[in-house]
């Protein structure tokens, strides 16, 4: 099994001749890819695929009911905040004399 594996291992390394120039230097190594490369690709790869774009529109909907759920707390915080103005004003406006 470990010979097995070594062979595999060896397979997936890159293949050292011997022959280097250029004081240790290969001179045909592709160019190492970016960081945002890396994302710029696998962005391509879920959006050409079926469950991402399945994916895509689950998070589409998901937004949407967010900012819904949010523009009603929104409006029911602004209300609760005047209602509670309004009770604190009443308290501490004078009552009637010997009401204290």
């Amino acid at each position: 099994m470990d010979l097995a594996y070594d062979h595999i291992v060896e397979e997936s390394l890159p293949k050292d001749n011997g022959s280097s120039s250029n004081n240790g230097q290969t001179t045909d190594r592709k160019p190492e890819s970016t960081l945002n490369e890396d994302f710029q690709e696998a962005y391509r790869a879920i959006t050409t695929s079926s469950w991402g774009s399945w994916l895509g529109g689950t998070v589409k909907e998901v937004v949407k009911q967010g900012e819904s759920v949010y523009r009603e707390a929104s409006q029911e915080v602004t209300s609760l905040g005047a209602d509670a103005s309004r009770g604190f004003a009443t308290l501490r406006a004078p009552g009637p004399a010997g009401r204290r």
